[in-house]
C-alpha cells in the first residue's frame, strides 16, 4: 500500500472518490478539506505501523480506510481531545489479543479509533509515539 500521505493527495479521480467515501463513512467531511491540505504539509506525522497521521490541528485514524471490509476514516480536531491512551477494553470486556487506541473528548464521549495484535515485541511500546506525539500538538493546540 502507497503512503497514507500519497494517497491523500492524490488527484486521480478514483481515487479522490475513495478518499472522499471514507470521510463520509467517517462522520468527518465537515474537516476534509482542511485535513487534507494540512495532510499534505511537510510537518504532518505519520505513524504508518499504527495507521494515524497528525497534522497541525487534526488527529486521523487510518486503520479501516480501503480495509476490505470498510472504508473509513477518522478525523478530530486536536482541540476537541482531552486525552488519548491505549486500553486493553473493548466493547466493555477485555481483549486479550489487541491493543486499542481510544480518544477521550471534552464532551465526555469516547472514540475507539484503531487496534493493534498484543504479542511480546508490542506489549509496552505499540502506541507510545503515536500518544506522547499527539499529546504534545493537544499542548500546543490549546488543549487542556
Amino acid at each position: 500500500m502507497k503512503p497514507i500521505k500519497d494517497i491523500l493527495g492524490d488527484t486521480k479521480p478514483k481515487n479522490v472518490k475513495k478518499v472522499t467515501k471514507a470521510f463520509e463513512n467517517g462522520g468527518c467531511s465537515q474537516y476534509m478539506a482542511q485535513f487534507l491540505a494540512e495532510a499534505a504539509k511537510p510537518t504532518a506525522m505519520d505513524f504508518p505501523k499504527v495507521k494515524c497521521l497528525v497534522t497541525d490541528n487534526y488527529f486521523c485514524c487510518y486503520s479501516l480506510f480501503a480495509s476490505g471490509f470498510s472504508n473509513l476514516m477518522t478525523v478530530v480536531p486536536l482541540n476537541q481531545i482531552a486525552n488519548l491512551y491505549r486500553s486493553n477494553i473493548s466493547n466493555g470486556e477485555y481483549d486479550y489479543d489487541f491493543f486499542h487506541l481510544d480518544l477521550e473528548l471534552h464532551d465526555g464521549s469516547k472514540l475507539h479509533v484503531g487496534s493493534v495484535p498484543r504479542n511480546a515485541k508490542t506489549f509496552m511500546t505499540i502506541f507510545e509515539e503515536v500518544i506522547t506525539y499527539t499529546r504534545s500538538r493537544i499542548n500546543v493546540v490549546g488543549g487542556y
